[in-house]
């Protein structure tokens, strides 16, 4: 179980991104207790003078939240009882080693992140001090300390899950504390979840970097579909190789029909079509949203491309699984962060003649 105290258990969120800060504002305005910690200075100036403020397609708020620095991190509790992991992919691994002070055998770690961080931090910590994590709302930030969730409070926002597959009271105590962040759900299939979610990177999160098309744009267009499925149905097939069960792509897609569109089962395709328009659907006013490593791009940044799309192809090449499709598009990512092509539609054709489906 969770230690608790009259205020709750300790929370550090390493990251104020738009994931981080929501879940912070979320917790610290149901009376959590909460501290979030973030190299970027602007972003914690701001959250320290004016808090975080929170756009949703059903309310806007402000919530006073505690922030620090990285130069004031002895402020925090020895030990802290939970560790929320929001930094980019490829920060991980520092954020824990600098966390590594305030950490204690019975401190539980999160990762509220993009790709497979949990085998990561098994590297790192315990894999016993790992709860499973699948992000599962979008949210975005561009300006320091403003956080917009695009979808609806109400929807699902992560999944929760032992590493193990059990259920356990520790797992349930931390859905309950979540509870405010939306909905919440417990899985003993975290992997299948996570590399659902990874499949869901793959094909929309790159292919919106790489065009500068949102996902509901991508979705609704037709010849980015057909290079979406393609995606999708390597990473599903490296997973299944490793004999992981890929849970449903986008909570209503299931694997053998992505797979089986790919190889040309015209109904299978008609059919993951229309879920994927259907989703389109959802995705507007408010509720659309740009996918992260388009964000990434349009800022200017590093992307998370070789944590997504990338891990597909290295656990595809010690597998055996051909990937080429997410190969050409790692390449293309790089292109586009390189300066070397701008992120637009036109780069769906570049992903087609790279990766002939």
């Amino acid at each position: 179980m969770i230690r608790t105290s009259a205020s709750g258990p300790s929370i550090v969120i390493f990251g104020g991104g738009a994931i981080g800060a929501f879940i912070g504002a979320s917790l610290v305005h149901s009376g959590g207790n909460v501290t979030i910690v973030d190299p970027w200075f602007q972003n914690v100036h701001n959250m320290k003078t004016g808090g975080v403020r929170v756009e949703t397609p059903d309310e806007e708020l402000v919530v006073p939240v505690s922030a620090l620095h990285l130069d004031e991190l002895d402020r925090l509790p020895r030990p802290i009882d939970i560790l929320i992991v929001a930094v980019k992919s490829y920060d991980t691994e520092w954020a824990v080693r600098l966390m590594r002070q305030f950490i204690s055998t019975s401190t539980t770690i999160i990762s509220a992140q993009n790709g497979m961080n949990e085998e990561l931090l098994q590297q790192l910590v315990s894999p016993t001090q790992i709860v499973g994590c699948v992000i599962t709302m979008a949210a975005e930030m561009f300006v320091p300390a403003l956080t917009r969730r695009t979808t609806p409070t109400s929807s699902s926002a992560c999944v929760l899950g032992e590493l193990d597959g059990k259920d356990s009271p520790r797992v349930q105590s931390i859905a309950r504390l979540l509870k405010p962040m939306g909905d919440v759900r417990v899985t003993r299939n975290i992997w299948g979840e996570l590399w659902s979610k990874l499949c869901l990177n793959a094909m929309s999160n790159a292919t919106s970097g790489l065009t500068g098309m949102t996902p509901r744009e991508l979705w609704m267009t037709p010849s980015a579909v057909t290079l979406e499925i393609g995606l999708a149905a390597e990473g599903i097939r490296v997973a299944e190789t490793l004999e992981v069960h890929v849970e449903p792509v986008l909570g209503r897609i299931s694997p053998s029909s992505i797979t089986a569109a790919h190889e040309g089962d015209v109904g299978a395709m008609l059919l993951v079509s229309a879920a994927i328009q259907q989703a389109a659907s959802e995705r507007v006013g408010k509720n659309e949203n740009k996918s992260s490593l388009l964000v990434d791009v349009l800022k200017g940044r590093r992307t998370e491309i070789d944590y997504l799309n990338g891990y597909i192809v290295r656990r595809g090449a010690k597998t055996g699984i051909p990937t080429p499709i997410n190969s050409a598009m790692v390449g293309l990512i790089h292109r586009v962060e390189q300066g070397a092509i701008p992120a637009q539609p036109s780069n769906l054709a570049l992903l087609s003649n790279a990766a002939p489906i």
